[in-house]
C-alpha cells in the first residue's frame, strides 16, 4: 500500500506482527508508529525525525559501531540546539532492571528492618510470659522437669507466635496481590516456594529472639522460682 506523509507517498514495505498484549501501553505505541528510511528525513519539512535506527552486522560489531556514530554525530550536530543519545538496543531494559534491583533491595531493608522489631516483639513477649509463670516453672521443675524441658516449652511457644504472625502476613499478601491482580490487570504470581520460604524464617524468627529468654527460664533455681511472688 502507499501511504502519504507531508504530501509525500511512501511505500509500504514490511508490517511487524502484532503484540501478544496489545492493552498495555508499550504495545499500543508498538502498533502505532512507522519507520522510515534516513534518505526520506529532507521530506518531512520541518519535522525534524527523533530518532534512527541502525542495525551492526553483529554483536561484536555494535561497540564499533557506536563510536563511529558517536564521533560522526559530534561533527555535525550543534550541541547548543539540543544534545543526542547513541544507545544499543537493551539499553532501556538494563536501565529498567537497574531500578528494579534498586526497588527489590529497598523491600528487603524494609523486610529485615520489619524482621528485626517484630523479633525484639517477640522477646518482649517471652521475657512478660517468663516473669509472669515463673512460680508455675519452679514447680515443674521441683516435680521433675529438667532445663531442656522448660527451654523446649518457652521455644515452641516463641516458635508458634511468629507462625501465627506469617500465617496473617501471608493471608494478607495473597490477599493484596490477587486484588491487585483482577483489578489493575498486572501479572503477579505467587510461588508456593515464596510462602514456605516466609514460614521457614519465621520459624528462624522465633527461635533466635526467643532464644534468650527460654534460656532464663530454664536456668531458673526451682526453689527461688517457686518463693517468686
Amino acid at each position: 500500500q502507499i501511504m502519504k506523509v507531508n504530501g509525500n507517498n511512501f511505500e509500504v514495505v514490511g508490517v511487524y506482527g502484532a503484540r501478544v498484549e496489545p492493552d498495555t501501553p508499550s504495545a499500543y505505541q508498538t502498533d502505532n508508529f512507522m519507520i522510515l528510511p534516513y534518505t526520506a528525513t529532507r521530506l518531512l519539512g520541518d519535522t525534524a525525525p527523533t530518532e534512527f535506527l541502525v542495525k551492526a552486522k553483529d554483536d561484536a560489531s555494535m561497540k564499533t559501531a557506536i563510536t563511529e556514530i558517536g564521533g560522526y554525530l559530534s561533527g555535525v550536530v550543534d550541541q547548543s540546539m539540543g544534545g543526542y543519545q547513541v544507545q544499543k538496543e537493551g539499553y532501556w531494559q538494563d536501565y529498567q532492571n537497574q531500578q528494579l534491583t534498586m526497588i527489590s533491595l529497598v523491600l528487603g531493608g524494609i523486610a529485615a528492618i520489619s524482621l528485626l522489631v517484630g523479633g525484639i516483639g517477640i522477646m518482649n513477649i517471652m521475657y512478660v510470659s517468663v516473669t509472669e509463670r515463673t512460680r508455675e516453672i519452679g514447680l515443674r521443675m521441683s516435680v521433675g522437669a529438667r532445663g531442656v524441658d522448660i527451654l523446649s516449652q518457652f521455644l515452641i511457644e516463641a516458635i508458634l507466635i511468629s507462625i501465627t504472625g506469617g500465617i496473617i502476613g501471608v493471608v494478607i499478601g495473597c490477599g493484596a496481590s490477587f486484588i491487585v491482580k483482577n483489578v489493575a490487570h498486572w501479572p503477579i504470581y505467587i510461588q508456593a516456594w515464596s510462602v514456605f520460604l516466609s514460614f521457614a524464617v519465621c520459624t528462624v524468627t522465633g527461635v533466635f529472639f526467643g532464644w534468650y529468654p527460654a534460656k532464663k527460664a530454664a536456668d531458673l533455681d526451682p526453689i527461688e522460682a517457686i518463693r517468686y511472688e
